[in-house]
């Protein structure tokens, strides 16, 4: 392999570590502020399949 291609391949690795830490970042994020809304909460834990506190 030619170091181009090398280069290539490093760059396209880190690109597609960022995008997948970011889209996991997103996800836990909107998973922290759906808990505290009382309108997104069942939704969440529905797709989740987190059991709801009795209140």
């Amino acid at each position: 392999m030619n170091p181009l291609q090398q280069l290539s391949n490093l760059v396209s690795l880190m690109v597609s570590l960022l995008v997948i830490v970011w889209f996991g970042a997103a996800c836990f994020k909107a998973g922290w502020y759906a808990h505290d809304q009382p309108v997104l909460n069942p939704i969440f834990s529905k797709l989740l399949s987190v059991d709801q506190k009795e209140e």
